[in-house]
């Protein structure tokens, strides 16, 4: 037996081993024996084949299997105890150049196999990171005033009328290449394409229009009308014209407060009258856990932009784009986007780089008392379990698939969840934040200049 390793890069390896017949012909005879004694043949009394048939039939693939599990073994005994990012893959071998093996002698097979060895990562940058962490302070009487128009066309009542008037909506068909026709509402009036002030007044059923974006426009519309949100959301971003045709015009009649209160009576569980001024602290309640919900979510991302900007470290990139590229072979698809996987791995090397530091590494325990808890949350269950009985079972069977060839994909989403929830706490608690108190308007706004530039 022969094994050679040789780095490609810093962090990426390669080793090649030579196996002699002296190294696994024995094993592939002893398994030969084992299916002789099982096989089943006309004409011959069980464990009384000819072994000269038993190869013929099994012979092959018994080679393949003891070879290549052995030259396994031996790139593991060659590794030791280094730390690597993945499974090593096997990039060649004498099968893959061979048509026919000889099973009595197969001569000297060769395996080849590529792997990446983890980056020593330095925490110590991330006490340089600077970010800016949004308090919602309010929310403004037009803003609560939109909103509350927003529940009024919700509870309102709708009739088809034959011609646009200013107030009214419509409700359209688009067209382009994006495939089939897709169905919304546009206001009458109050929309714009960039600059360009649109108005459909005098607009009828079956009539049509063409919405032209150029270079760099965006639509707006009204956003006291939750109807418009769709088109908001499917015309974001877009570029070249949409052909849209009227299916209906609609008046809206918007409903009576009193009438509102008094239909959702549920949703004042202490009150027995509820006034507008009790709808509006619902609702300024509502909209500010929400927005502050949006903001922290905003505060976490930057963490994490931030965290991947000043830790710097290297990537076994030979052996990520042969990973990539052998996936893909296996799916018989195009490989994954490179650059995305190799920004997914530093974040992911870097949560467990601060989980490790801070000696915080999930246990099988924790992901069983998280989805035990998840569960109970669903079903409006109050999570409360017996350790013996419930999380220590649980907590086995989380092991033991993470441990296996293909571990359960909801153990380890549950695992790297609260690896990173840790890792950006932990990244909060150096970092240096700078609290911004800002109105929901304010934010709404943010967010929508944010987006544009990303």
């Amino acid at each position: 037996m022969d094994i050679t390793s040789t780095p490609s890069s810093p962090l990426d390896e390669v080793t090649t081993i030579e196996l002699q017949e002296a190294d696994y012909l024995p094993q592939v005879t002893q398994r030969l024996q084992r299916e002789r004694a099982t096989m089943h043949m006309k004409g011959f009394r069980p464990g009384q084949i000819p072994i000269s048939l038993v190869k013929k039939r099994y012979g092959d693939k018994l080679l393949f299997e003891v070879s290549v599990k052995l030259a396994y073994q031996k790139l593991y005994d060659q590794l030791g105890n280094k730390d690597l990012i993945d499974k090593p893959i096997m990039v060649e071998s004498t099968f893959e150049d061979a048509a026919i093996m000889d099973v009595d002698h197969p001569g000297v097979l060769t395996f080849t196999f590529i792997y990446g060895i983890k980056p020593v990562i330095d925490l110590a940058p991330l006490d340089q990171i600077q970010v800016d962490h949004y308090q919602i302070k309010e929310i403004t009487e037009e803003h609560m005033a939109g909103f509350i128009h927003r529940l009024q066309l919700h509870y309102g009542t709708q009739e088809e009328v034959p011609v646009a008037e200013k107030e009214d909506m419509l409700k359209v068909s688009v067209n382009n290449a994006k495939g089939a026709p897709k169905e919304m509402h546009l206001p009458v009036t109050g929309m714009q394409l960039g600059d360009e002030e649109l108005s459909f007044v005098g607009f009828k059923p079956g009539d049509t229009f063409t919405l032209d974006f150029g270079t760099g426009k965006q639509l707006q519309v009204p956003t006291n009308n939750y109807y418009y949100d769709e088109a908001m959301e499917y015309f974001y971003g877009s570029k070249g014209p949409y052909d849209l045709k009227v299916q209906q015009i609609l008046h809206i009649t918007l409903a009576d407060i009193d009438d509102i209160l008094e239909e959702d009576k549920e949703a004042f569980p202490n009150e027995e009258s509820p006034t507008l001024e009790t709808l509006k602290t619902l609702i300024r309640n509502s909209y500010l856990k929400e927005t502050q919900h949006q903001a922290d979510s905003i505060l976490r991302e930057d963490i994490k932009k931030q965290a991947m900007q000043h830790v710097t470290f290297d990537l076994p990139y030979n052996f990520i784009q042969q990973k990539l590229e052998h996936e893909a072979q296996i799916r018989n698809d195009e490989a994954k986007d490179y650059d995305k996987t190799v920004s997914y791995l530093r974040w992911h090397l870097l949560q467990q780089a601060i989980c490790h530091a801070h000696n915080t590494v999930p246990t099988p325990t924790d992901i069983a008392h998280a989805l035990l808890t998840l569960y109970a949350a669903h079903h409006h269950q109050k999570a409360t379990f017996d350790e013996e009985k419930d999380i220590a079972p649980l907590a086995k069977e989380i092991e033991d698939s993470i441990q296996s060839e293909r571990p359960d994909p909801l153990y380890v989403h549950l695992y790297n969840f609260m690896c990173e929830d840790f890792a950006t706490e932990m990244i909060k608690k150096q970092a240096t934040i700078h609290t911004k108190p800002i109105t929901v308007e304010e934010l709404d706004a943010y967010i929508l200049e944010r987006n544009s530039k990303e």
